[in-house]
């Protein structure tokens, strides 16, 4: 996975967003580049943009959430926002806005959020622009590009807070918001053979291990052999043995044990935290090393304890994008392609120059059902009324705020379905040599 710098790397700092004509005609020329020579798109189709085409015009606040599986997620939401001649903004990660990139991205309409804390003035912006309605905001709710590209990863309840915010604010003004789900997939193109790539890129990595060539042995038999063997190490480092159990059982044992250990290190109660998901837990642990690390009376010897422990989070995170039987349920070679770009940026420690696709791709974009949250909102309140406690009587701001718990929770539950939905859609992929499908068609991966 791609390591961003955290907030104790890189300090933190909010820029404007605006639409500048020359750079956003500049941002086209390269992204346009940059998607058909570094990430191989070499077609783009959209499906069901009239959705979309009918609700901008209205003066509603439109969220887009598109999955976010590749690096090529961002340029291509650009891309269709510029197709429809209205361009977007987007919230990103503050740790590319550095140097250049300053410049640039503000004025194609990014402005960076901070993710490890809570940014009031990113959450401002966003609310800002949903409540005017003037263009719509893209935000990637899954928070990571986790790279499998046929699977919803647990989404962050972040989006739809924004959203229920700004749904109250926009109807002050008499505007509704509006959230699209987006699935972007990516496959081969027809006629293009992708086994040669992934056979080399395969053996690039087992030569790293020193291991003997086998290219008689079945690729799928192959990058299950190479996962369990990185598995394998990782167990020894962390818990000295080599444990029993499938891929998925393993995975799960062992990011659970090196996040329990960061979380007991932090005296973070074990109760509360198993109540969250792995991504939701992490980024409690870094909030609480980065609150310590700028104490300006820290002690000098943790530091370097702290740094460990940021690595060790970032382990747990790239554990979490590795589901041990992704590829095994649907062998094919868009899935195999994500997985052993995972193993590259893992095992050399590098990322975009190196491990990225070399064979064409098409990539599909489906614009999902919009949701109306102001009428979700209703729905909920209608179906599900918050319960109190009859013996003790709850303040409307306390009841308010179980109601807006709840909302988020079911709205971002909604979102998850409907864009693995989305993923659902079209071909399945290239099926790998020797291999079989052992999932039904149309089944969640």
């Amino acid at each position: 996975m791609h390591r961003h710098k955290l907030s104790n790397e890189i300090k933190y700092r909010f820029f404007e967003p605006k639409h500048s004509p020359i750079v956003m005609w500049l941002g086209q020329l390269y992204t346009n580049r940059k998607l058909r020579n570094n990430q191989k798109i070499h077609e783009i189709r959209f499906h069901g943009l009239e959705k979309l085409q009918a609700l901008i015009g209205q003066g509603d606040g439109i969220l887009l959430t598109p999955n976010h599986s590749d690096h090529a997620d961002s340029a291509l939401m650009f891309h269709m926002g510029r197709f429809l001649k209205k361009p977007f903004y987007f919230m990103a990660t503050h740790a590319i806005f550095e140097g250049w990139n300053r410049f640039f991205l503000t004025r194609i309409g990014c402005f960076p959020v901070d993710r490890e804390g809570t940014d009031l003035k990113a959450l401002r912006k966003a609310q800002e622009i949903l409540t005017l309605g003037q263009t719509p905001l893209v935000i990637f709710p899954e928070g990571e590009i986790y790279r499998l590209n046929d699977q919803i990863t647990p989404l962050r309840e972040g989006v739809a807070a924004v959203a229920l915010m700004s749904a109250r604010k926009a109807r002050e003004h008499g505007r509704k918001v509006w959230i699209v789900p987006i699935g972007i997939k990516y496959r081969f193109l027809e006629g293009v053979d992708p086994i040669p790539w992934l056979t080399d890129l395969l053996t690039h990595l087992e030569k790293k291990f020193d291991w003997r060539e086998v290219p008689d042995r079945p690729l799928l038999d192959r990058i299950y052999r190479y996962a369990s063997g990185m598995l394998s190490l990782k167990e020894i480092e962390y818990m000295g043995a080599i444990q029993a159990g499938s891929p998925r059982e393993r995975v799960a044992r062992l990011r659970e044990y090196v996040l329990v250990a960061v979380e007991q290190k932090l005296k973070l109660t074990q109760i509360k935290a198993k109540t969250k998901s792995i991504p939701e837990r992490v980024k409690e642990c870094r909030r609480v090393i980065i609150d310590r690390w700028s104490d300006p009376e820290r002690d000098p010897k943790m530091l370097a304890v702290w740094k460990q422990d940021l690595e060790d989070l970032f382990m747990v995170v790239q554990l979490y994008s590795y589901p041990g039987d992704y590829v095994m349920n649907s062998p094919t070679c868009e899935r195999a392609s994500e997985i052993l770009i995972k193993f590259k940026q893992d095992a050399m420690r590098k990322d975009l120059e190196i491990a990225r696709h070399h064979v064409p791709r098409r990539a599909s974009i489906y614009i999902g059902e919009p949701i109306d949250v102001q009428e979700f909102v209703q729905s909920v309140d209608k179906k599900s009324p918050v319960e109190s406690d009859p013996n003790e009587t709850a303040s409307k701001d306390h009841e308010s705020a179980g109601k807006s718990r709840k909302a988020s929770s079911l709205l971002t539950l909604l979102l998850e379905t409907r864009l693995q939905e989305l993923l659902n859609l079209g071909d399945r992929g290239k099926l790998l040599p020797d291999a079989a499908f052992h999932d039904s068609q149309n089944q969640a991966p």
